[in-house]
């Protein structure tokens, strides 16, 4: 019998401050990758999920210690076939960071055949092919992590003029 698990779509939810999880930003991420689900009839795993819940994506820590960096082992062991999808509702919840690091996280990601879903931006995909096949698209991209840092940087300005290890996002 074949144990290799088919493909499907994971969840990543990401927000940055324990506020947060006090309002609606868990309840809307998960369901805006419900309904790409529904939509597109891909199967989301609802028992392998990921979230993290007051973790920065401005330094890092999802990548470095949270569940991004759980799913990424999960897909270098094979548990998350490659063609899968990861769900985000905006790539931003990936990454914060400078955006040459952003796109190391991205390449990191879809090198491994796992395709992001931007469900912010009409379920727009990036994987190996789209963003080989449109630079315009790797630009955007790139614009959209140079915002999404320059925002946080802003946000996370404390009195000394240096950002804060917990940015808002």
């Amino acid at each position: 019998m074949d144990t290799q698990r088919l493909p499907r779509a994971y969840s990543y939810v990401r927000f940055s401050t324990p506020e947060q999880a006090k309002g609606h930003s868990l309840q809307r991420q998960t369901d805006a990758a419900r309904a790409w689900a529904a939509a597109t009839k891909v199967t989301l795993d609802d028992e392998l999920t990921f979230q993290d819940k007051g973790v920065s994506g401005f330094t890092g820590a999802n990548r470095e210690t949270g569940e991004l960096g759980v799913f990424l082992e999960r897909v270098k062991d094979g548990t998350i076939p490659h063609g899968s999808w990861l769900l985000v509702e905006s790539l931003d919840r990936i990454s914060r960071q400078a955006a040459r690091r952003a796109v190391r996280v991205i390449e990191d990601i879809i090198e491994h055949g796992i395709t992001v879903v931007d469900l912010s931006d009409g379920g727009r995909e990036y994987s190996a092919e789209t963003l080989e096949k449109d630079p315009f698209l790797f630009m955007m991209m790139v614009l959209k992590f140079i915002r999404a840092n320059e925002e946080s940087a802003t946000k996370g300005v404390g009195s000394a003029g240096t950002p804060r290890q917990q940015a808002m996002s």
